[in-house]
């Protein structure tokens, strides 16, 4: 978590909604969704495991 506070362009776009502000990184079994806005990073979810976002 340490990675994303510092560098928060390192994860990858979301596959599932290919919106470039949206990012993604794994940390142990989760997938963390993010963004972000101005100086600071906001978490959108969390998922255990590697499944496909349900829109």
């Amino acid at each position: 978590m340490q990675k994303l506070k510092e560098f928060p362009q390192l994860g990858r776009l979301v596959p599932e909604l290919s919106i470039p502000s949206v990012k993604e990184i794994t940390f142990q079994n989760y997938r963390i969704i993010y963004r972000t806005v101005n100086d600071y990073v906001e978490i959108i979810t969390t998922f255990h495991g590697s499944p496909l976002l349900k829109l």
